[in-house]
């Protein structure tokens, strides 16, 4: 379930879980592609001189809110954007403000399923993109995503505030941005900048009561493209997970009797150009979800997507 929110006047620095840290230094943000908005809502200068831009603000299907931001190196220099440290504990240091009914917002919090379907006892993991860190180089840019508790309808506006840049205050909230048209084959997908689309082709529910999820790495430019390292390798089984938006219930990847992944194997692998890879995976989702959100690394969420159900027997 997701944590309740926390008043601006009494609320400590929450202290995120050092494993879940650790695991998000593994991979690195989401960069927009043709898909990132002409305008920011609001830019400013951040600490080593990078401009932060909010891009997003919205209540998507899960009634939760979510933010997308970034840096963009407009400098002739490289910037220091994030220390190992300062990665470390960016998900604890994440806040917004409701400045109407004054109440302060961390970044929201799902429930983890065991990889078996059975309640977990591991601790709630915040919904936010992978932070590393990352210097900048002359024309950079990385952008990011976070979930943030349910807001009332009646809040217009809110503030964000990051720990490496002045306050960003009185964006606007709007409604969930219009999806956009998935590519032939594909439920949802994603292109950044060098040309590697991600996209989700299957979530379906399948006889043995696990959903198969499938989605696939495309090389759409003329260049060798790198995919997956070796470090996005050995922890990709534990970075892809589904949330159901209902519930806000967290699954990860299903195991088999000897806690092994119930995936694809999964080595370290580049795409020449017009190439592509799908990888698959099982879940297990209870059956009484209807809908998923597909989380992939490096990708922004993929929302809202039906489960196919088997026809009956």
């Amino acid at each position: 379930m997701l944590s309740a929110k926390r008043t601006y006047r009494t609320i400590p620095a929450a202290m995120m879980s050092l494993v879940v840290a650790a695991l998000s230094l593994l991979h690195g943000p989401f960069v927009f592609g043709d898909d990132k908005p002409d305008k920011p809502l609001i830019a400013d200068t951040a600490t080593g001189g990078a401009t932060v831009e909010v891009y997003r603000v919205f209540r998507g299907s899960d009634s939760l809110l979510e933010i997308q931001w970034g840096y963009r190196n407009t400098t002739a220099n490289t910037v220091h954007l994030l220390s190992y440290d300062d990665a470390i504990h960016f998900a604890g240091k994440v806040y917004l403000i409701d400045p109407t009914e004054n109440v302060k917002y961390r970044v929201a919090e799902a429930t983890p399923a065991a990889p078996n379907g059975k309640p977990a006892a591991a601790a709630a993991t915040p919904l936010i993109s992978p932070i590393v860190a990352i210097d900048l180089p002359a024309g950079g840019a990385v952008w990011y995503w976070a979930k943030f508790p349910t807001i009332p309808a009646t809040t217009k506006t809110i503030s964000l505030y990051l720990p490496n840049s002045p306050p960003l205050e009185d964006i606007p909230v709007a409604a969930a941005p219009a999806t956009a048209p998935a590519t032939a084959g594909a439920l949802a997908s994603q292109t950044g900048p060098t040309g590697l689309r991600i996209s989700t082709t299957r979530v379906k529910r399948s006889s043995d009561g696990t959903v198969e999820v499938r989605w696939q790495y495309a090389n759409t430019s003329d260049k060798k493209a790198s995919v997956i390292s070796y470090d996005d390798a050995v922890h990709l089984h534990s970075q892809v997970f589904l949330l159901d938006p209902d519930s806000k219930t967290q699954y990860f990847i299903a195991t088999d009797d000897k806690g092994l992944p119930l995936m694809q194997d999964v080595p370290a692998f580049d795409l020449d150009a017009g190439q592509s890879q799908m990888i698959w995976a099982k879940f297990y989702v209870p059956h009484d979800a209807k809908r998923v959100s597909v989380f992939i690394p490096n990708a922004l969420p993929m929302e809202d997507i039906p489960i196919q159900q088997n026809p009956p027997k």
